[in-house]
């Protein structure tokens, strides 16, 4: 379930937090977000994956889908604002 991200993302942020980020190690930490649908922390750390190394085409495929729910997000909120 939930809980394997949960955990796995906790012990990947403390590798960033040590500045120890291979780029497996982002992916590994973006995913988990993603996972958990926590889809800002998802697109920062993705995001800076891509920076760092923009040929990571797994990284691009996800950093893509996470716009997508991004996307979604905001339009559901958008249209929650528009119901009387």
């Amino acid at each position: 379930g939930f809980g394997r991200y949960r955990e796995r993302a906790e012990a990947l942020e403390n590798a960033v937090e040590l500045d120890f980020t291979p780029p497996e190690a982002l992916y590994s930490l973006a995913s988990g977000y993603f996972h958990l649908a926590d889809y800002e922390r998802a697109f920062e750390v993705c995001s800076r994956l891509v920076q760092i190394n923009p040929e990571h085409s797994d990284a691009q495929r996800l950093l893509a889908a996470i716009q997508r729910k991004l996307g979604e997000v905001a339009a559901s909120c958008s249209d929650a604002e528009n119901v009387p």
